[in-house]
C-alpha cells in the first residue's frame, strides 16, 4: 500500500496538465454542488437524529418502509434520507442512527445496501439532460437507480439470511435530546460536524477526479478508459461515455450503471462516514456492483422500448 502513495505524487508530477484539470473539475463539483446540495440536509439530519424529530418523521414512513424494504421505523429514516438527498446522507443517517442505538447494526448495514444513492438532481440535470442530451431520461433515470438499488439491496439481504423474512425488529428505542446541553451547543455540533464530513467529501472527490482525468489522458476515450473512469469517479465517467462516439444505446445504460455504482470515489466516502460505527461496507460494495448491472438492463430496455 505504501508503494501506492509513492506512485501517486509521480502521476502528479508526470501529468500536471491532467492533474490540475482534475483538481478543478473536483473542487468545483464540490463547491458548486455538494456543498450547497448536502450542507443544508447534513445538518437538518443531523438536527433531527439530536432533538428526537426523527422519531416523528419514521412513524409516517413506518408503514412504505416496512412493505417496501423490510425496514423498521427508524430504518425507514435514512432510507428516504438517502434517496432524496444523495450519498453519503443516507449513510451517515445509519450510522448516527446505529451508534444511538435506534436500529441494528444488521439493519444499519442493510440499509446502506441501497440507500446510498447519487442525488436526483445530478441524475436529472445532469447525467440524462447536459451530458446525454435526453431531458426525458431523466425521472425514468431516477426511477432505474432507485429500483435497481432496491433490488440488489434486498437480493444481498436474503442471501445473507438465506431467505428468511428481511423485515426487522420494529422494537427501537426513541431518540430523546440531550438534557445538559443547549439548542446552541447541539447546532454548533451538528453544523462542525456536517462541515468535517464535506470537506472529507471534497478531499475523496478531488483524488478520485484526478486519477480519473489522468487516465483518461493517457489511455484516451476508448470503451475500457470510460468505464475505468465511471469506476473510478461517477462524474468524470459520465462525461467520458457521454463524449464518446459510442451509439445512444450503449451511452444509456453505460451512464446508469456509473451512476447505480457511484464510484470509488462514493465508496470511500460511504467509508469515511461509517467508519466511526464499525459497519461493514464489504456487502455494501457488492450491492453497488448488482445495481450497476441491474440499471444497466434497465436502462437499455427504457432506451430500446421508450427512449
Amino acid at each position: 500500500m505504501k508503494y501506492l502513495f509513492l506512485l501517486l505524487p509521480a502521476l502528479l508530477f508526470l501529468f500536471p496538465a491532467a492533474s490540475f484539470a482534475g483538481a478543478r473539475a473536483g473542487l468545483l463539483l464540490w463547491f458548486d454542488s455538494i456543498l450547497p446540495s448536502l450542507l443544508p440536509c447534513l445538518i437538518l439530519s443531523d438536527l433531527c437524529i439530536r432533538f428526537g424529530v426523527v422519531t416523528i418523521i419514521a412513524a409516517r414512513l413506518k408503514n412504505i418502509g416496512r412493505i417496501l424494504f423490510g425496514l423498521s421505523p427508524f430504518g425507514c429514516y435514512p432510507a428516504f434520507l438517502g434517496f432524496l438527498s444523495g450519498l453519503p446522507a443516507g449513510a451517515k443517517a445509519a450510522s448516527d442512527l446505529y451508534l444511538r442505538g435506534n436500529i441494528s447494526k444488521e439493519e444499519a448495514e442493510y440499509v446502506i445496501t441501497f440507500c446510498n444513492n447519487v442525488s436526483p438532481i445530478f441524475l436529472i440535470n445532469y447525467a440524462a439532460s447536459d451530458q446525454l442530451g435526453l431531458p426525458s431520461f431523466g425521472y425514468p433515470l431516477c426511477a432505474v437507480i432507485w429500483l435497481s438499488s432496491v433490488l440488489s439491496g434486498r437480493l444481498m439481504l436474503l442471501i445473507k439470511r438465506k431467505g428468511a423474512s428481511p423485515l426487522v425488529s420494529q422494537t427501537c428505542a426513541s431518540v430523546t435530546a440531550a438534557e445538559t446541553r443547549t439548542i446552541i451547543e447541539e447546532t454548533d455540533e451538528a453544523i462542525l460536524d456536517s462541515f468535517y464530513i464535506l470537506i472529507r467529501t471534497g478531499g475523496y472527490i478531488v483524488l478520485f477526479s484526478v486519477l480519473s482525468r489522468i487516465l483518461l489522458f493517457t489511455a484516451g476515450s476508448g470503451p475500457a478508459a470510460c468505464a475505468l473512469s465511471g469506476i473510478l469517479e461517477t462524474t468524470t465517467g459520465i462525461r467520458a461515455i457521454a463524449d464518446s462516439a459510442a451509439p445512444l444505446s450503449v451511452k444509456v445504460p453505460a451512464v446508469a450503471a456509473a451512476a447505480a455504482f457511484g464510484g470509488l470515489s462514493g465508496f470511500a466516502q460511504t467509508v469515511s462516514v461509517t467508519a466511526r460505527a464499525g459497519l461493514s461496507t464489504g456487502r455494501y460494495l457488492v450491492s453497488r456492483l448488482l445495481g450497476a448491472l441491474f440499471a444497466a438492463a434497465f436502462a437499455w430496455i427504457w432506451y430500446m422500448t421508450l427512449g
